[in-house]
């Protein structure tokens, strides 16, 4: 994989840096410390790569999704000029420049007829939209990036700051989403994370601070590893053909997939949900607030 080569550092200092980059073709930031590199667009606000330096002795595998197709910056996204090649603007909009680490807002999944007449698509504006640099610093301590982006259907704006500091594996995430409108609006907020091969293999493995769940009422396009409607316990859920099914080893049945919503520990403040790559020797665990997403 070619790495980008790094433009306009902001004042880096003692390994630490904010720079604008280019990601394969696509506008980008990169920050870095003496042991990662982070690098997220403005096409979608999307996080790309997250991956340990050459010089850690760590391995350098970028756990995060990266489609087999090129993308775009999906604000450019034009049906009569893209819609062959990503689809129609109700999923290829987003598609068109889709990677990794996705934040659906206002709405999760697919919107109405009618507000797809109106030209939304799936998963809300955010993951669409063009997102602007509003700050970015690297001190003998941290480095950190601020992007913006507004939505102007749903009136909300939303406010992302990433950080990292020195001699740290770890990201640190700040987001606030402000109603520019005078009237209450209801909307969703959520974190879509997508892990991709060479890091998700059959025998990655894993860990979710969940007590119990239920699996998806509609099966999984007639390819569905786990029984539709059913209440369990974590990680035991019920087999579409019987038994029962390990969840923190998913992986282990080609061509097989589910979907699943788990409650997270209530005893817990601080939940998580990890994948580990017992071949590569790799974890990469996202740590937040319940409060945030009990779900």
């Amino acid at each position: 994989m070619t790495r980008p080569e790094a433009k306009r550092q902001v004042r880096p200092k003692g390994g630490l840096s904010c720079s604008r980059t280019s990601w394969r073709g696509r506008q980008a930031y990169v920050l870095a410390n003496n042991l990662v590199r982070l690098i997220t667009l403005t096409g979608g606000g999307h996080v790309a790569e997250f991956w340990f330096q050459e010089s850690s002795g760590f391995p350098t595998l970028n756990p995060l999704w990266v489609p087999p197709w090129t993308t775009m910056e999906p604000h450019q996204y034009r049906e009569k000029l893209h819609a062959e090649l990503y689809g129609a603007p109700l999923t290829g909009k987003l598609l068109s420049g889709l990677v990794g680490h996705n934040l659906c807002l206002d709405y999760f999944g697919l919107p109405s007829n009618e507000e797809a007449k109106q030209g939304l698509s799936l998963h809300g504006e955010a993951p669409s939209a063009k997102w602007q640099k509003s700050g970015a610093r690297a001190t003998s301590e941290y480095a950190a990036l601020e992007l913006t982006v507004r939505l102007p259907v749903a009136g909300l704006r939303f406010r992302r700051e990433i950080k990292i500091r020195r001699n740290e594996s770890i990201a640190y995430f700040n987001e606030t989403v402000t109603n520019d409108r005078k009237a209450d609006h209801l909307f969703h907020w959520t974190q879509h994370v997508t892990l991709g091969p060479p890091f998700l293999d059959p025998q990655s493995r894993v860990a979710v601070s969940a007590t119990k769940g239920r699996t998806f009422p509609h099966g999984y396009e007639n390819k569905a590893l786990l029984e539709s409607s059913r209440d369990f316990r974590w990680p035991n859920a019920p087999g579409h053909e019987g038994g029962f099914v390990n969840l923190t080893r998913s992986f282990t049945r080609p061509g097989r997939g589910f979907v699943v919503i788990v409650q997270l520990d209530p005893r817990r403040e601080v939940e998580f949900i990890a994948a580990v790559s017992t071949q590569h020797g790799l974890l990469l665990a996202y740590c937040f607030s319940r409060r945030d997403f009990p779900w």
